[in-house]
């Protein structure tokens, strides 16, 4: 379950021409940092490429000799792998190598360039091929150093090990907008192998011309930056921890086996920060750049049904809560993208027993400023009949109660769109579909669906989207207040204040943490203990351990149970990488699940 790997990025100053001090300030950096399973330093850290002419001189490339047999001792005493380049001669030629140590034995030299044939014997009985891997547990990584140029290049060699984790170390300048397009290289290697993609450069306090230097350390995990710091003053030192269970790989040359293998060292902690909305890119320019492609995919899919069928008419349910106003926020530009009248999409506002006058008066208001075809048909009344025709007492509110409210409104709009020659937008999100919050022959039908492969944590900042962004004018005030109303079906009465009494968080739990288990069950597979350890690390400030235990086993439960309503889920596109549709995800409905329960209850929670 542990598959954890620590690592130390360490970033030196390489002193120009004191090889002696540049070994003095690793080993310095080594031992201020914890143990790790693998320590990683950049290329060149014992004598810095501005060094120049110096590398011609011999006693200078001698004492990065006695540089490496120093780090060579000290790696007898540390835990794991230690990887850092330095000058090595090659007949005379002084050229870039990466050597990989561990406790005090030289694991391999990889060169980075293509004639070898002729290093010095001290080193060449060490020579390894270009794609060697080294394993620490479920961790399998490939060194290299290279250029920014040719990253994509190196990656393509790499892949074909089987590696899991490409350390690319280098020493290089820098220069304005370099880390973009490091990044954007990075990132594109990280999400087309399945890899995790560290790049460790060097440059601490080093000369000014012709160049300028920074040290700098960055890591990306399935298209996801999850580390970065940089400096060209201050040493760096940064430790994390990567999942190697998260990080699949793709071996496209036959199984490869490491040259070296090592347990790693055993931790309770785990040292990263996990983000607890995994589903979208951390905050900033990117993650608005996702939902505004998110959103324009609804409108997409939905225009395109309407253009293929011909159909010239949808039927929407409008009731003041988060899922109805994206989807008729969605329906809306699509109807504009298809360029029909906003007029033939009929949107139906139906109160019930639970409604609220606040969703109430936001669903009116939202239909009104959107210019559609706009109509109030209370339920109330034809629940009751159908109640006396069943035989049900109106005052014992149980699931009857609340699912013939579900069933009527789901009637009213499938009978309307005969009536109109068009079909029902479905709203049910993929948290709901994920954990069967909704009603079987109600809310989980419908002709096609636009909300189904989005977790309700994006559909809350699609609608916040949405209203910052003002996409559509005379909207903003309606979609503000949906953002702060509490999630509910309404299906109950309201309090004695008139306010929502039913609310979903307070019953199932949070979606914060649903869609956390969600992500990571679909994306990697993860076991129960699993989810709860990155839970723990990702929640730990908001809830308990034994809370995420409970609410880890009512997800679980319902998520597995609730297959059956995802057999039958409605038409839809797939918008989102991970979702529940049935070309994505197919299960038995009847499936043993009493081992994975199990599993649950031995997980020893704190409260």
């Amino acid at each position: 379950m542990n598959s954890f790997v620590r690592i130390n990025a360490l970033v030196n100053r390489s002193v120009v021409g004191n090889p002696i001090k540049s070994k003095d300030n690793m080993i310095n950096l080594i031992e201020k940092s914890s143990a790790a399973d693998i320590t990683v330093f950049p290329s060149l850290s014992l004598m810095p490429p501005s060094s120049g002419s110096l590398f011609s001189q011999k006693y200078l490339i001698d004492r990065c000799k006695e540089g490496f047999s120093a780090i060579l001792e000290k790696s007898r005493d540390m835990e794991g792998y230690v990887i850092f380049g330095l000058p090595i001669c090659d007949c005379g030629k002084i050229v870039s190598a990466i050597v990989v140590m561990y406790r005090g034995e030289i694991l391999g030299i990889l060169p980075d360039f293509s004639s070898h044939e002729n290093l010095e014997e001290s080193f060449s009985s060490h020579f390894l091929p270009f794609n060697s891997i080294f394993q620490c547990r479920d961790l399998r990584f490939a060194i290299a150093s290279c250029d920014c140029e040719n990253m994509l290049t190196t990656a393509s060699g790499l892949s074909k090990s089987g590696c899991n984790l490409m350390i690319f170390i280098s020493y290089d300048p820098h220069f304005a907008g370099r880390y973009q397009k490091l990044f954007d290289t990075a990132r594109i290697i990280s999400q087309q192998y399945d890899v995790g993609v560290l790049i460790v450069n060097g440059g601490i306090k080093d000369t000014s011309s012709p160049f300028v230097y920074e040290g700098m350390v960055c890591l990306f995990e399935n298209g996801k930056n999850t580390v970065f710091e940089a400096s060209s003053d201050e040493e760096i030192a940064v430790s994390f921890d990567i999942d190697g269970e998260m990080l699949k790989g793709r071996n496209t040359n036959g199984d490869s086996e490491a040259v070296y293998y090592i347990e790693p060292i055993r931790k309770s902690d785990v040292l990263n920060e996990i983000d607890k909305f995994p589903f979208v890119p951390q905050k900033g320019f990117m993650r608005d750049v996702y939902l505004d492609e998110l959103f324009s995919l609804q409108v997409q899919s939905l225009a395109k049904r309407l253009e293929n069928t011909g159909m010239r008419h949808a039927v929407l349910g409008v009731s003041g809560g988060l899922d109805s106003t994206l989807a008729l926020m969605a329906a809306v530009c699509a109807f504009d993208k298809a360029s029909l009248p906003r007029e033939n999409l009929y949107c139906i506002t139906m109160p019930g027993f639970g409604t609220s006058d606040r969703t109430y008066y936001n669903a009116l208001g939202l239909m009104e400023s959107l210019g559609v075809t706009k109509e109030d048909i209370s339920i109330r009344a034809s629940v009751l009949q159908h109640f006396e025709d069943i035989g049900h007492n109106p005052d014992d509110k149980n699931v009857t109660y609340e699912n013939a409210q579900a069933r009527e409104r789901m009637q009213i709009l499938m009978d309307i769109s005969n009536e109109i020659n068009g079909f029902v937008i479905g709203t049910g999100d993929l948290s709901e579909s994920a954990l069967g919050w909704c009603t079987f022959g109600g809310d989980s039908i419908a002709g096609f669906n636009v909300n189904i492969c989005i977790p309700k944590t994006v559909v809350r900042l699609l609608v916040e989207r949405l209203a910052v962004t003002k996409k559509i004018e005379g909207t903003e005030s309606y979609l503000l207040d949906v953002l702060s109303t509490p999630v509910s079906p309404e299906l109950l009465p309201s309090d004695e204040l008139g306010e929502i009494a039913q609310k979903t968080e307070e019953i199932i739990g949070s979606y914060d943490l649903h869609d956390f288990f969600l992500y990571y069950l679909l994306k990697y597979g993860f076991s129960p203990k699993k989810l709860f350890l990155y839970a723990a690390r990702a929640f730990g400030d908001e809830f308990s351990e034994r809370e995420i235990k409970e609410k880890l086993l009512t997800f679980i439960k319902r998520f597995y149970r609730s297959q059956f309503k995802r057999t039958m889920s409605p038409d839809c596109a797939d918008i989102t990488e991970i979702n529940l549709s049935n070309r994505n995800f197919n299960i038995p409905s009847d499936m043993d699940i009493q081992h994975i329960l199990d599993e649950i209850e031995e997980i020893e929670a704190r409260d």
